[in-house]
């Protein structure tokens, strides 16, 4: 639906490695996956360290997983990045500027851009929307790195034209649901 809407999609996987092997795996594991979805070639895949697994590492043995995976994600055409806590940037691992999408959540959001230095700031789990139910993650893109320049060919005010798309991604996975089970 998301592609539907004429917007750039890119991946995610939480990461329980404390190994460089295990990295290694779960970057295998994950390239597979987003293949297997769909994702398309160029996109980000994120690694979400904030595992109990890398809690218990050192920050160098977290630094040398987090780039083996990185490394081996990029066999199979994506573009890494490592998601994290603001609380672990920099004391679980090291996070760099021009790299990584932090979590931080202040209590008042306004103001100060947190995290400027790096490609997204997410500043929220539980936002809330007035055209939609439920809390959602919310981040601030720094950079194009998460779009790769890319713009949406829908505008997020046009909800008929979303509403079309969105129409026509369920009946294409309606079929392609049905083919499976054929």
């Amino acid at each position: 639906n998301v592609q539907a809407a004429g917007l750039y999609v890119n991946g995610y996987h939480f990461a329980h490695y404390a190994t460089k092997a295990q990295a290694i795996a779960e970057a295998d594991f994950a390239g597979r996956t987003a293949k297997v979805a769909g994702l398309p070639v160029g996109a980000v895949l994120a690694t979400d360290v904030e595992s109990q697994e890398s809690n218990n590492q050192s920050k160098a043995t977290n630094d040398r997983n987090n780039a083996a995976f990185m490394k081996e994600i990029q066999k199979f055409g994506y573009r890494p990045d490592i998601y994290t806590s603001g609380s672990w940037a920099n004391n679980k691992m090291t996070i760099k500027g021009k790299t990584s999408w932090v979590a931080a959540y202040p209590y008042v959001v306004s103001g100060k851009n947190w995290y400027s230095n790096n490609h997204a700031w997410q500043w929220s789990s539980t936002a809330k929307f007035r055209i939609s139910y439920g809390g959602f993650d919310v981040s601030q893109l720094n950079d194009n790195y998460y779009t790769a320049g890319q713009k949406s060919t829908v505008k997020p005010t046009n909800k008929g034209a979303v509403k079309v798309n969105n129409r026509k991604a369920n009946v294409k996975q309606a079929h392609k649901q049905a083919a499976k089970k054929a």
